[in-house]
């Protein structure tokens, strides 16, 4: 500090050199305080989105879980509306199946292909996420349901869903830091 004297009193006063180290341990601090809530920001949208594909892979499970459990209990064959039987080889299926379209019938095949396929559409007067557009938003999020069938009567279910611009890949594939979940069961049909 240097000291001036002025009528008699001393007044203080800083030096140019300590007004620029001060403004820039400021702006240091200033910098890296913004860089923390930008890294926190971008952590907490990985992790909504993360949350929300499980969900939403977990879902498309339950959903033909729940056709199944329907048809059995209407009487009618488990895998009806879910798959097509060729000579007892249940073939390779995708469909989209959401909650406002519980049906996987041979009509509603989709093509899962490229980064636009099986996209999920959200209806906020519903708060379901859906395949049609019918109104939605278009969301970052798509889902492919597969049904495959295995030995026995039994069906191997798949649900994927990825939220980036890639096509859809084997469960091997499939990973977190791909932007990629997937959810599986092995159902079998009841009492047929």
């Amino acid at each position: 500090m240097n000291n001036k004297k002025q009528s008699g009193k001393y007044k203080k006063s800083f030096s140019i050199g300590e007004v620029m180290l001060s403004v820039f341990i400021l702006g240091v601090v200033i910098v890296t305080v913004a860089q923390l809530f930008a890294s926190s920001y971008k952590n907490f949208a990985d992790s909504r989105d993360m949350v929300i594909a499980s969900m939403l892979a977990q879902e498309g499970v339950e959903l033909v879980r729940n056709i199944r459990d329907n048809n059995w209990a209407q009487g009618i064959p488990s895998f009806d509306n879910i798959d097509e039987t060729q000579t007892g080889f249940v073939s390779f299926k995708s469909c989209p199946i959401d909650p406002e379209h519980m049906d996987c019938s041979s009509d509603k095949f989709i093509n899962c292909v490229g980064a636009s396929g099986c996209s999920l559409y959200f209806h906020s007067n519903t708060g379901l996420y859906t395949n049609n557009q019918g109104g939605g938003q278009k969301t970052k999020f798509r889902r492919k349901v597969t049904i495959i069938g295995l030995p026995g009567s039994t069906r191997l279910i798949t649900s994927m869903v990825r939220w980036d611009k890639a096509g859809f890949t084997s469960t091997t594939l499939c990973a977190e830091n791909s932007k990629c979940v997937f959810s599986q069961i092995v159902l079998n049909n009841w009492g047929e």
